[in-house]
């Protein structure tokens, strides 16, 4: 171990010379871009060894990337033959980023697989890069490698992969890091990178930016394109930045939103805010779910929101503190007494009759993927064939092969006796929840919610987690910016516990402006003791 440190001390001291010791370790977008003005920074090759000296440093222990890109040398120094005009027009010119691998990378221009996190596609090749990837690029964005994700994404608790194992927490490697984008947020937390791109479908920005005090934002669902990535259920799957400042998000949303997304008729263009704006708070409300800091009032006996109950007193105090802050910042915040309570209701009644239509999406969406977007050698091109290669793959993650069974049987139900209704049903519910929220908004003159993203910190590896209320965002479709709010002491370490923002749908600029805000004024943002500075 102390032969490894003196190399990685060795390679850092003679990658910073001439570079005035800059060092990355929770270097924001700006502050690289400062440090390239300033001469701090004097070749885009440079970052990256910085870079690659902390992977080289952490990644072993916190397993949190499935490949490292092997062009990243070629790519950096193709950035840095541009001339001072060109690199002006790009707006994140070798930022360096990662990205879940679930999120196609071309073959020809990287020469890594997607594997979605599973084993049985370490040989899963791309023909092109994802839409939302190729505008990183075509940002000047530098591309660091794929981020470990839960196996397929069907895991929101944790983040381990058949492909590449268990992604600790910075914080507490004893403690989940969530998932699935648990890989993203840990590389992110680490300074492995400076930003990285998740995705989510039901909490998997939400809850790993929670549990490292990370920003995340989860897009309105179709506002971020997906084509080019490995779905998991279409109608909720939306891909989002997870980064250490609300202002890195903004950066990468003007890239990711450039334009009329595909399949999305109805959301223009957004100019998203870049600086925070002072008296942007004023005059806001803000509904505070007060239901999920607390138990939920009149729990019937048993019933799938029992584990609602369990409370966390530092996860309650952070929340608090961030509606106090609001507050100073010219807010008014509305107290509301049971809307989680009748959000997760909903869910908990609906989802199961729901379940056939969620699995035909996931199993058509996937029968689309590897017919049409791999290459021709990649070992699997329906799912018939990937169940098979699973099933027979004794390195595969426990029980996907079986969840994939009971996902296609479901799948092939008869059209009108079962699929049909079985997606009015998620239509109801999905409609249903929508109508509460901009009910209670209506009905109380409220421009955004805030609520804790779960009742407690990250658990301890294979127990329990804290309920999660990233559901809400999820199934609605509406967008969900979750911030630090500092820790909890109820732990030992203490451990990082977040805030989230709720508004209505396509109101991404207004939630980050509030965000860049809350940071510039109050900043919560923990720094991890897992990956100290080199």
């Amino acid at each position: 171990m102390s032969r490894l440190l003196l190399v990685v001390v060795v390679f850092t001291l003679v990658l910073t010379v001439g570079c005035a010791g800059f060092n990355v370790f929770e270097a924001t977008i700006g502050d690289i871009q400062n440090a390239f003005a300033l001469g701090e920074l004097s070749s885009c090759v440079e970052l990256a060894g910085l870079y690659g000296a902390r992977i080289d440093a952490y990644e072993d222990d916190l397993r949190s990337l499935v490949h490292r890109n092997p062009r990243v040398q070629r790519d950096a120094e193709v950035l840095d033959t541009m001339s001072s005009e060109e690199r002006a027009a790009l707006p994140l010119w070798c930022i360096p980023f990662v990205s879940k691998d679930n999120i196609d990378k071309s073959r020809d221009e990287f020469g890594m697989p997607t594997t979605a996190g599973s084993d049985t596609l370490r040989e899963n090749f791309a023909k092109e890069n994802a839409v939302l990837l190729q505008r990183m690029l075509d940002a000047g964005a530098l591309l660091l490698g794929s981020a470990n994700m839960a196996t397929f994404a069907t895991d929101g608790s944790n983040t381990n992969s058949s492909v590449r194992g268990q992604t600790r927490n910075t914080f507490d490697p004893r403690r989940t890091p969530m998932g699935s984008s648990g890989g993203t947020a840990t590389a992110v937390s680490a300074s492995l990178c400076a930003i990285g791109l998740g995705s989510d479908t039901n909490g998997s920005i939400q809850n790993p930016a929670n549990v490292q005090s990370l920003a995340g934002l989860r897009p309105t669902v179709g506002l971020v394109p997906t084509g080019g990535t490995f779905p998991l259920f279409d109608l909720q799957d939306t891909f989002g930045p997870i980064g250490r400042s609300v202002r890195d998000l903004a950066l990468l949303m003007n890239v990711l939103d450039n334009g009329r997304p595909p399949k999305t008729l109805i959301a223009p263009h957004h100019s998203y805010p870049t600086e925070p704006v002072a008296g942007s708070l004023q005059g806001v409300r803000v509904g505070l779910l007060n239901d999920t800091i607390f138990p939920f009032p009149d729990l019937p006996t048993g019933g799938g929101l029992a584990g609602a109950q369990a409370t966390d007193p530092g996860a309650r105090s952070a929340v608090l503190t961030i509606a106090d802050e609001m507050t100073r910042l010219g807010a008014e915040v509305v107290v509301l007494e049971d809307v989680a309570q009748r959000v997760m209701g909903i869910v908990t009644a609906d989802f199961l009759p729901s379940l056939p239509c969620n699995n035909a999406e996931e199993i058509g969406s996937w029968n689309y993927y590897l017919g049409h977007m791999v290459t021709a050698d990649s070992p699997a091109h329906n799912v018939s064939q990937l169940y098979d290669l699973i099933a027979a793959n004794p390195n595969e993650t426990p029980g996907i092969a079986e969840a994939m069974v009971s996902a296609n049987q479901s799948a092939n139900y008869p059209y009108a006796a079962v699929y049909q209704p079985s997606c009015e049903a998620y239509s109801f519910l999905r409609q249903t929840i929508i109508r509460t929220l901009e009910g209670e908004l209506l009905d109380h003159n409220l421009d955004v919610f805030l609520y804790a993203p779960m009742r407690g910190p990250a658990s301890i590896l294979g127990e329990s987690i804290p309920f999660t209320f990233s559901t809400i965002a999820a199934v609605s479709g509406n967008p969900a910016l979750v911030i630090p709010a500092g820790v909890t002491d109820t732990t030992h370490p203490p451990m990082p516990v977040g805030a989230t923002l709720l508004a209505t749908r396509f109101q991404e600029a207004r939630l980050l402006q509030w965000g860049m805000e809350l940071e510039a004024n109050y900043p919560h943002r923990q720094i991890p003791s897992f990956s100290p500075p080199l």
